[in-house]
């Protein structure tokens, strides 16, 4: 069994907090400005942030394993919600790979997700 550890505390500055994981920290502001001076990451912001990088080591193991290359790949994830309820109510992402042929990109793409998604080969 693993345990892992956060701690969230508030800051100085109302709505703004301060998470903490080992020697990373993450601010979370939840004024809803949106004038360019946010302190941090919305909480839902953080959300689409954690489902990539999950989403981005699963990916980066099944490359390896299937012994094809590429020079890089990133993730664009947009979320939506409606208001009406808690969570989003869609998620779409892009996966974006550079220096890989097409063909191969779009075989291992279909074992590898079994959503819908667009891709971009560059």
């Amino acid at each position: 069994m693993t345990t892992y550890k956060a701690s969230v505390a508030s800051t100085r500055e109302a709505n703004v907090y301060q998470a903490q994981v080992r020697d990373f920290k993450i601010k979370y502001d939840l004024t809803g400005r949106r004038n360019g001076y946010e302190k941090g990451l919305d909480p839902k912001e953080a959300l689409l942030c954690a489902l990539g990088a999950c989403e981005s080591i699963v990916a980066g193991s099944f490359y390896r394993k299937q012994h094809f290359t590429y020079r890089s790949f990133y993730l664009v994830l947009n979320g939506t919600i409606n208001g009406d309820r808690p969570g989003f109510d869609e998620i779409k992402w892009m996966l974006i790979l550079i220096q890989m042929s097409r063909k191969k990109i779009q075989k291992s793409l279909s074992n590898l997700w079994r959503i819908p998604a667009q891709f971009v080969i560059i």
